[in-house]
């Protein structure tokens, strides 16, 4: 891992930036549009849930990432207020919610089929908030997507279709970095540890004190967010592991890696296959 130091001293470009939020109203969200608006940016927050306080600069929209409407009029009332975007941050999402080896059945005795909301908010919600940003910020020259990924990005454990949306949220950032940064646009992903938010759940909570696991302040997952949206550069592509306060940038440690985890036959068709993409 490649140590960082993030303090709001790196993150005064934010200032005049327009910013869209996504599941801003409590947690990593909440204290994300705090940093923001502190930082002089304007800040579109889009949540299903009411924005408990006032906050400068900051306009809240009600919004269920899943519901594709919702998302066109989060964007459009950004960028018809300051006639661009600069930033989004797609940080809505959910814990699991269903069990997908759930033996229950429909009226008819037929097994039925989970509903996969999780899914709906946590990847397919972020692949719209993505599609939209693309959008607009090619209208007006680049910007930057920031997404809230989870160390589910990378480990297993059980819970499937999380990890699973949050697996595939590594996968986008993967999959488009290249592609976006063509249109002056970044793409990177945040993977929080153990932090408190709506998904610290009582037995989450013991297990942390049993564990001697220490849990991050949201404020801490904020400024990774908010460092991954605002470096600029060739900054793209990247993920930033965030655990017990600290951060670390992991992608390329990860790649630099490659042969060791792959070996070196496979590692040559891969170099062959992709080295001057």
């Amino acid at each position: 891992m490649t140590a960082l130091s993030i303090t709001e001293q790196d993150l005064l470009n934010a200032k005049d930036k327009v910013v869209i939020i996504t599941g801003g109203s409590a947690g990593i969200g909440l204290a994300t549009a705090e940093l923001f608006s502190r930082l002089g940016a304007h800040v579109f927050v889009g949540d299903v849930s009411p924005f408990p306080r006032s906050l400068a600069n900051t306009t809240f929209l009600r919004t269920d990432v899943s519901t594709w409407a919702d998302l066109l009029e989060l964007f459009s009332a950004a960028f018809s207020a300051h006639n661009r975007i600069d930033i989004v941050i797609a940080n809505a999402g959910i814990a699991e919610v269903e069990d997908i080896l759930s033996e229950e059945v429909d009226d008819q005795g037929r097994l039925k089929e989970p509903t996969y909301r999780a899914v709906d908010v946590n990847l397919r919600g972020v692949l719209n908030c993505t599609r939209l940003a693309a959008h607009y910020m090619r209208k007006t020259g680049g910007g930057s997507v920031s997404i809230t990924g989870s160390v589910a990005s990378y480990l297993g454990g059980g819970v499937p279709i999380y990890t699973t949306t949050k697996h595939g949220l590594l996968g986008l950032t993967r999959g488009l970095a290249k592609t976006l940064k063509q249109h002056n646009i970044a793409i990177n992903l945040t993977a929080p540890f153990f932090t408190e938010s709506n998904l610290m759940f009582p037995e989450v909570r013991v297990f942390c004190i049993r564990k001697n696991i220490p849990v991050s302040d949201p404020s801490s997952v904020a400024k990774a967010l908010a460092y991954n949206a605002l470096k600029g550069g060739d900054w793209t592509g990247k993920a930033i592991w965030v655990a017990a306060d600290k951060w670390a940038e992991i992608e390329d440690p990860i790649t630099a890696l490659r042969k060791q985890w792959l070996g070196e036959e496979f590692d040559e068709l891969v170099e062959r296959a992709w080295a001057d993409e």
